[in-house]
């Protein structure tokens, strides 16, 4: 089972940080998306993945990166020691994972105590600063959970009101998203061209459909294929 220091970065990292990079969810990234661009622009977010690649970057990115990564650093601290309480309290018996516990807390951020409700709000300002979405992100969307692209579904949903800053760059983030799905696919067709071929001819169009059908014959699969897809 987790510890409560774990579940406390969990939450913070999945309910709190609303105005997150979008097309980048790694709580740590935002305001660093010049310096992951730079450094890491060949790393899938998630899963911890881009704070990773920055903390091994740590003496070449921006100053500002590094002054709000240590001051977010700070505040999570901060925001566990304040809130670990209120976790036990409210969603002991939640099992973590797919944003269970972010979505507990959420329900009950009204029965929270004072100082961690403050810790909240903190960490939220911090998350904020520069980001062109934070005030729309919190106006139409500041009721979703983070996870599995809800926000950026959301923040879709409502791109007429959404002001010309936040469309900029949201648009920067889709041809963001284009590109790496452009590079995959292209990498798995080189890749396993033959394979295809073999395994999977006459299959109708659809990357899932073909990836679906490649995993199905793993144990056939080339080697150079395999690894493809496990990237």
């Amino acid at each position: 089972m987790r510890s409560w220091k774990a579940c406390a970065v969990l939450f913070v990292v999945s309910a709190l940080m609303l105005p997150c990079v979008l097309a980048a969810p790694d709580a740590l990234a935002w305001p660093c998306q010049e310096d992951i661009r730079k450094f890491c622009k060949d790393v899938v977010p998630g899963s911890g993945r881009l704070d990773r690649c920055l903390r091994e970057h740590q003496d070449e990115i921006s100053l500002e990166c590094r002054e709000v990564r240590l001051g977010i650093k700070e505040k999570v601290t901060g925001f566990i020691d304040e809130c670990a309480g209120d976790m036990k309290k409210f969603c002991g018996n939640v099992p973590g994972g797919d944003a269970r516990i972010a979505r507990c807390l959420k329900e009950h951020e009204a029965k929270l105590s004072p100082e961690c409700r403050a810790r909240a709000k903190g960490l939220k300002e911090l998350m904020g600063r520069g980001n062109p979405c934070y005030g729309d992100q919190e106006e139409f969307c500041g009721d979703v959970v983070p996870g599995q692209g809800r926000i950026l579904e959301c923040m879709l949903e409502y791109r007429p009101d959404l002001s010309d800053g936040c469309n900029a760059y949201i648009e920067d983030t889709l041809l963001q998203l284009k590109r790496k799905v452009t590079e995959h696919v292209k990498g798995v067709m080189d890749a396993c061209r033959g394979d295809i071929q073999k395994h999977c001819s006459g299959l109708p169009p659809g990357l899932k459909r073909l990836e679906n059908c490649l995993n199905e014959h793993e144990k056939d699969l080339s080697d150079t294929c395999r690894d493809r897809l496990k990237k």
